[in-house]
């Protein structure tokens, strides 16, 4: 087993070359190994979708974790991540009410945007 901050610097990697199979799996064996799934490591993932063309996966794996991991809230880092990802894959309305939510629960609209 890993260090945390070993998983984080090899997703990172990944993610920065594009190579989203290989991050999913390494992220799977980051949880499954009973390392913290935090905001850090879930925006270098979305980020990367994001950067791949491939938005719509990253609204997936936000999705994924939320459902998967009951203890995790999204930070700033990921929120921003996920609005990203939302105005990417053309869901305009749905960000905008994501955003006033955010704004419901104390954040700056202006610091997710």
């Amino acid at each position: 087993m890993f260090s945390p901050s070993t998983y984080r610097v090899a997703l990172t990697m990944l993610c920065a070359r594009g190579d989203m199979e290989t991050a999913l799996k390494v992220f799977d064996v980051m949880a499954a190994a009973g390392c913290q799934v935090d905001d850090r490591v879930c925006s270098v993932i979305i980020s990367g979708f994001s950067k791949v063309g491939k938005a719509g996966d990253g609204l997936e794996f936000y999705r994924r974790v939320r459902r998967e991991f009951n203890g995790f809230e999204p930070g700033l880092i990921t929120l921003t991540a996920f609005v990203d990802v939302l105005g990417r894959v053309g869901r305009n309305t749905e960000d905008a009410q994501f955003v006033r939510e955010m704004e419901g629960k104390g954040l700056v609209g202006d610091a997710v945007l």
